[in-house]
């Protein structure tokens, strides 16, 4: 199996057992976790995994609900996860803390291609504003960052934009307002 699709899914149901089953599929490419409930007891499988599973392509929590100490578990992850082309977080503020770990981390990622933060609401967030920036900043691999509804316009700093200029790799940056 390359693909995990866990559609509208506490993991608190499947305690003990999400790692069991995420470690024995040892392709897995993709978790996608639209509408789902990550709780705070089984984020360590999701970090290990990440860490651990060399295949791991494409990680979209979209839509799912999870804390921030969930988030930061899984910004860990992402640090070791070195395959990650994409992430998505569309509807994911819930982890308004935990983001800025998560940004962080794959701005050190060697092949990061697509960061989705659709309807992610920035613009009151300064340290969310920072990553953005320290984010372009550093990623040699970003290509398509992806910012509609999320309201950054006004938080985003000069700082950002001269990133963004400097930045080789980025081909998009989409910016669409609610507002």
């Amino acid at each position: 199996m390359k693909k995990l699709f866990l559609n509208k899914v506490s993991t608190s149901e499947l305690e003990g057992g999400i790692y069991k089953l995420l470690k024995n599929l040892p392709h897995l490419e993709s978790i996608e976790t639209f509408g789902s409930l990550i709780d705070e007891n089984s984020v360590n499988s999701f970090g290990k995994i990440l860490s651990d599973n060399k295949n791991m392509r494409e990680l979209n929590f979209s839509g799912a609900t999870y804390s921030n100490k969930v988030a930061k578990e899984i910004a860990d992850g992402l640090m070791r996860a070195k395959m990650l082309d994409v992430l998505k977080l569309r509807n994911a503020g819930s982890i308004e803390g935990g983001i800025t770990s998560i940004l962080y981390n794959l701005a050190f990622s060697p092949r990061i291609k697509l960061i989705d933060l659709t309807n992610f609401n920035i613009s009151k967030n300064a340290n969310l504003c920072e990553a953005l920036y320290k984010l372009l900043k550093i990623s040699g691999s970003l290509e398509h960052l992806i910012l509609n509804k999320t309201n950054c316009t006004n938080g985003l700093t000069r700082d950002f934009f001269l990133a963004l200029g400097e930045n080789k790799t980025i081909q998009s940056l989409h910016l669409n307002s609610s507002k």
